[in-house]
């Protein structure tokens, strides 16, 4: 079989893909997925919170204002983030497998900052959470918490040596663009 799959030492493309872990595909899909509700939820909250009146029951502070606001606006970038790596996945694009330990790395440093701003703003009473709120605030926590699977599994996952090396079979660049190999799957031969 190696005979037929080799000429002048080389392996194609098509064949290292063909032979790629499919749950390279599933975290790709899973990403887009994920990315487009990344991109609802953030825009709906932003327009159901700017039609938030204050009245006496509630109470929202400017600092919790444009904390709330920079948060989506942070999800919003996160979740294009992921729709990219998403689609690069599920392309095989050797980018893609760096871009989603970037991802991977940025996002879990986010959320862990981001708890930390959410709980000394708490202590400092810019944010404020009535009784009524608490089952929401309880809730947002179990969400937050879901949402850390994705990143910290696409990690693990990226740094799989099968993952690796799979990988590392797309990355001669000479393979990706010449005309001779698009259309045989084999580099040009020597002669």
């Amino acid at each position: 079989m190696d005979e037929i799959r080799q000429k002048d030492g080389q392996i194609p493309v098509q064949v290292i893909r063909s032979e790629m872990p499919g749950s390279i595909m599933v975290f790709g899909i899973l990403g887009v997925l994920l990315s487009a509700l990344g991109l609802f939820c953030p825009t709906t909250g932003i327009f159901r919170w700017a039609a938030i009146t204050p009245n006496k029951h509630h109470y929202i502070s400017f600092e919790q204002t444009i904390w709330v606001f920079f948060l989506y606006l942070i999800g919003i970038v996160f979740s294009i983030w992921l729709l990219v790596i998403g689609i690069g996945l599920i392309g095989y694009k050797r980018w893609a497998r760096k871009g989603a330990i970037i991802y991977g790395i940025a996002y879990i440093l986010w959320f862990v900052s981001a708890w930390c701003i959410n709980g000394l703003m708490m202590l400092l009473g810019w944010i404020e959470i009535q009784k009524i709120e608490w089952p929401v605030f309880i809730f947002g926590i179990v969400l937050g918490l879901l949402g850390m699977i994705y990143p910290v599994l696409l990690l693990i996952f990226m740094k799989t040596r099968k993952v690796m090396e799979a990988f590392k079979g797309l990355e001669n660049p000479k393979y990706q663009t010449d005309s001779n190999f698009v259309e045989t799957g084999f580099p040009p031969s020597r002669e």
